[in-house]
C-alpha cells in the first residue's frame, strides 16, 4: 500500500504553490467553472432535474476542452457534440433490448477505442463518448421514452453553454497559455544546460550512457514542441490582431529549438576538457559561463510567464568570455604551432564559438520577449510554416491501413470491445448493482500498452478504496442536493488537476465525484459504496487478464517500424546537408523542416524502446540490438546536425571543396544504397559513437580547420552508416 501516499498530507508551501500554478490545475479550474456554474445556479433556483441534465452535457463536452488552436477546437467540439448526443440517446433507447444493446456497445466501443489509439485528441474524444454511454446506461432506468426529448434538450443546453463559455475563455486565455508553455520550455532548456554542465565536469564519463540520457531528455521535449507548434502554426483566426503575436511566439520558439540544437551537437569530452583546463587555467571560464546560462534562462522564463522583474541582460557572461578570447588570440600568434597546440586551439576555439552563439541566442530571446523584436532578423519563411505543423495521425488512409491484426491499434480496439462488453454482461449476470461501473472501469483502465494498463489496474484500486473510505461518512448524513453538487465540483477540480501526474489521487477524487453524483440522484448508502469498490476490482482484474490473452500486442513488433522511420529521416537530413556542403548554400527553412522530422522520428523511436522495456522479459528479445541501433541513429543525427549548424549558423564558411567533396560524394552514394534495416534476435555489435580523428592539421588557418571539421564529421557518418549496413542490411 506504499502507493497510498496521498493519505499523508505533509506538503510544503512550494509544493502547494506549484500545484496551483500547474497547467493541469488551471485547466481543471476552467472546466469546473464552466460545468458547475450553471448547475449550481439551477439547483439554487430548485430546477434540480434540468441542473442534472446540464451537468451531463457539460461533463460530456468538457472532456474535449483541449489546448489546441481555435479552429481545431471548434471542430472537435462539433464532433463531440454530435457523437455524445447520439450515443447517449441510443443506449437509453436500447436499454430494454439486451441483445441489441450489447451488439451496439461492442461496435461503438470498438470504433471509439480504435480512433483513441491514434493520438491524444482522439483519445479524449473517445473518452467523451465513453462517458455519454456510461451515464446513458445509468439514467436509462429513470427516463421514459416520452421524456427522452426533454432530457436531451437539457443535455444539449449544457453542451452549448459550455462550448460558448469555453471558446470565449480560451481566446482570452490563449496568449497566457502560450506564454506559460514558452516559459516551461525556457526552464527545460535551462535544465538541459545543467545536465550538459554535469557531464562536462564529471570524473567518470561513459559516452554511451550520456548519449542515452540526453536522448531521453530530448524525447520528453518532443510533445511540448508539438503543443506549441499546434497552438502557433495551425491558428487561422486573426481575432483581436493576434497574427503578429503568433509570429513573435514562433520566432521565440525557433530560437529555443536552435539553442537546444547547438548544445546537442557541441559534444565535449570531459577528460579532454580537464586536460585543457590544467594547461590553460583561464579556460575554467568555460564551465563558469555555462553555469550562468541556466540562471539567465530561468529569469527569462519568469519574465515571460509573469511579466515581473527586470529584463534580463548578459554583460557578466561576456566578461568571462574575454578570458577565452585572450587564450585563442595568444595561440593564434604562434606561426609554427605543434600538433598538440593545434588540437588545443581547436578545442578552446570551439568552446568559444559555441558559447558566443548561445549568448547571442539568449540576447535575441531577450529582444523578442521584451518587445524589441525589431532588433532581431529572423531567417524563416513564414509562407512554409505548414511544413512544421504536427501531422494528423488519424487520416482516411491510416484508418483503413490499420484495419488488420498486424496493427496494434486494431488489436487494442478488439480487446477493448470484447473485454468491456464481456465485463458488462458478467456484471449483470452476477447481479452487480451497477454493471455500467464495471464497463467504465474497463474503458478507463485499459490502454494499448501492457505496462500502463498493469499500473493503472493497481492505481485504480488504491484510489477507489481510498475515495470510498473518505466518502463513507456521508452515507450516514442527509446532505442537501446543493451541497452535494458543491462537493462534486471540488472533487471534479482535484480529479482533473491530478490526472496528468498522479493517477491514484485522480482516481480518489473521481470516485468521490461519482459517489456524490449518486448521492444527489438517490440517497447514498454503504451498499452503493461497497459495490463501487467491487465493480472496480472486478473490472480491473478483467483488464489485467485481457491485456495478456486477448490479441496481445508486444512492442517488439512495432519497434522495427520506428527504427526504419528514424533511419529514413536521418538519411534525408544527411543527404540534404551533404548537398549543401557541395553547393555552399543552404535554405534554413528547408533544413529546419528536415531537422524537425528527424527529431520527431527519433523521439518516436525512443518512446517505442521505453515501451519495449516495460513489456514482460520474455517479450524483449530485440532489446539489445534495438538499443544499439537507437544509439547509432542518435549519434548519426547529432553528427549530421553538427554539419547543419555549421552551414546555417556560421557566416564565414571557408573550406576546401576539392578536399571535402570526395568524402561527401562517397557518403551520398552509400546512403542512397542503404536499404531497410532488419532487426535480428542474435546480438550484434554496432558502433554507437565514433571518436574524433587523431590527425591534426599543421596550420591554424580557418580554411584548414573548417575543412578538417567537415571531413571528420562526414567520416563519422560513414562509419556509423557502415556499422548498421554490415550488421543489419542484407
Amino acid at each position: 500500500m506504499a502507493n497510498l501516499t496521498l493519505m499523508t498530507f505533509s506538503v510544503s508551501k512550494k509544493e502547494i504553490k506549484d500545484f496551483f500554478r500547474a497547467e493541469s490545475t488551471v485547466s481543471a479550474l476552467r472546466v469546473v467553472i464552466g460545468v458547475f456554474t450553471p448547475v449550481l445556479l439551477l439547483f439554487y433556483f430548485k430546477e434540480n432535474q434540468l441542473a442534472i441534465q446540464v451537468l451531463l452535457g457539460g461533463s460530456f463536452i468538457s472532456a474535449v476542452d483541449l489546448n489546441t488552436n481555435f479552429v481545431s477546437k471548434l471542430k472537435i467540439y462539433l464532433t463531440a457534440f454530435i457523437l455524445t448526443l447520439i450515443l447517449h440517446s441510443s443506449v437509453i433507447l436500447l436499454a430494454d433490448s439486451t441483445v441489441l444493446l450489447n451488439i451496439f456497445l461492442a461496435i461503438v466501443i470498438f470504433l471509439l477505442a480504435y480512433i483513441a489509439a491514434f493520438d491524444f485528441n482522439m483519445a479524449m474524444l473517445a473518452f467523451s463518448g465513453y462517458l455519454s454511454i456510461m451515464l446513458g446506461l445509468s439514467f436509462s432506468a429513470r427516463i421514459e421514452v416520452d421524456a427522452l426529448r426533454g432530457h436531451l434538450s437539457g443535455v444539449l443546453t449544457g453542451e452549448l453553454l459550455y462550448v460558448a463559455y469555453s471558446m470565449i475563455v480560451f481566446y482570452l486565455y490563449k496568449p497566457v497559455l502560450i506564454n506559460r508553455k514558452i516559459s516551461d520550455l525556457l526552464n527545460l532548456t535551462a535544465d538541459y544546460f545543467d545536465l550538459r554542465l554535469k557531464y562536462l565536469t564529471t570524473d567518470s564519463f561513459k559516452e554511451e550512457e550520456v548519449l542515452y540520457n540526453l536522448a531521453q531528455f530530448q524525447t520528453a521535449l518532443n510533445p511540448k514542441y508539438d503543443e506549441i507548434r499546434d497552438l502557433i502554426l495551425k491558428e487561422r483566426m486573426d481575432l483581436l490582431g493576434s497574427k503578429r503575436k503568433n509570429e513573435l511566439y514562433l520566432f521565440i520558439f525557433i530560437e529555443l529549438i536552435e539553442m537546444f540544437e547547438l548544445a546537442l551537437v557541441t559534444h565535449f569530452n570531459p577528460q579532454t576538457y580537464q586536460e585543457i583546463k590544467k594547461k590553460y587555467p583561464g579556460t575554467v571560464s568555460i564551465e563558469d559561463t555555462i553555469a550562468q546560462l541556466p540562471g539567465i534562462l530561468r529569469e527569462l522564463s519568469q519574465y515571460v510567464s509573469q511579466k515581473k522583474g527586470k529584463v534580463v541582460s548578459t554583460p557578466d557572461v561576456f566578461e568571462k568570455l574575454n578570458y577565452l578570447d585572450k587564450i585563442v588570440s595568444e595561440l593564434k600568434q604562434n606561426k609554427n604551432p605543434s600538433k598538440e597546440e593545434v588540437k588545443d586551439f581547436r578545442i578552446i576555439n570551439r568552446f568559444n564559438i559555441y558559447l558566443k552563439h548561445q549568448i547571442n541566442k539568449i540576447e535575441r530571446l531577450i529582444f523578442l520577449t521584451s518587445g524589441r523584436d525589431n532588433l532581431v532578423k529572423m531567417d524563416f519563411d513564414a509562407s512554409r510554416k505548414h511544413n512544421f505543423i504536427p501531422a494528423r495521425k488519424l487520416t482516411k488512409d491510416a484508418f483503413i491501413s490499420n484495419l488488420t491484426l498486424d496493427s496494434s491499434y486494431f488489436r487494442f480496439a478488439i480487446r477493448m470491445a470484447i473485454t468491456s462488453v464481456t465485463g458488462y454482461i458478467l456484471a449483470g449476470f452476477l447481479h452487480f448493482q451497477n454493471p455500467n461501473w464495471v464497463l467504465l472501469t474497463i474503458l478507463v483502465i485499459m490502454k494499448p500498452g501492457y505496462s500502463i494498463t498493469k499500473n493503472r489496474f493497481s492505481q485504480r484500486i488504491y484510489g477507489t478504496i481510498a475515495g470510498a473510505l473518505i466518502v463513507l461518512p456521508l452515507a450516514y448524513l442527509n446532505i442537501s442536493p446543493l451541497l452535494g453538487i458543491f462537493l462534486m465540483a471540488i472533487a471534479f477540480f482535484f480529479a482533473f488537476s491530478f490526472l496528468p501526474k498522479d493517477y491514484v489521487k485522480a482516481t480518489l477524487f473521481f470516485t468521490l465525484f461519482v459517489l456524490l453524483l449518486f448521492g444527489v440522484l438517490v440517497r447514498l448508502n454503504t451498499q452503493i459504496i461497497l459495490f463501487r469498490v467491487i465493480d472496480t476490482i472486478f473490472g480491473g482484474i478483467l483488464c489485467y487478464i485481457a491485456i495478456r490473452t486477448i490479441f496481445p500486442f508486444w512492442e517488439q513488433k512495432s519497434i522495427p517500424v520506428f527504427i526504419n522511420e528514424a533511419w529514413s529521416s536521418n538519411k534525408q537530413l544527411a543527404l540534404y546537408v551533404l548537398e549543401a556542403i557541395k553547393t555552399g548554400k543552404i535554405d534554413k527553412t528547408t533544413y529546419r523542416s528536415y531537422r524537425k522530422d528527424s527529431y520527431v522520428k527519433m523521439a518516436n523511436l525512443i518512446s517505442s524502446y521505453n515501451r519495449l522495456m516495460t513489456d514482460p522479459k520474455e517479450k524483449q528479445k530485440l532489446e539489445k540490438n534495438s538499443y544499439n541501433i537507437i544509439m547509432n541513429n542518435y549519434s548519426f543525427m547529432i553528427t549530421t546536425s553538427s554539419i547543419g549548424v555549421y552551414m546555417t549558423q556560421f557566416e564565414q564558411k571557408v573550406y576546401d571543396l576539392d578536399l571535402v567533396s570526395p568524402h561527401a560524394d562517397k557518403l551520398i552514394e552509400e546512403l542512397n544504397y542503404t536499404k531497410e534495416i532488419k532487426i535480428l534476435t542474435a546480438e550484434k555489435n554496432i558502433q554507437t559513437s565514433v571518436p574524433e580523428t587523431n590527425i591534426e592539421p599543421d596550420s591554424l588557418a580557418p580554411e584548414v580547420l573548417h575543412t578538417r571539421f567537415l571531413i571528420d564529421q562526414i567520416e563519422r557518418l560513414s562509419i556509423l552508416n557502415e556499422s548498421i549496413k554490415s550488421s543489419f542490411i542484407s
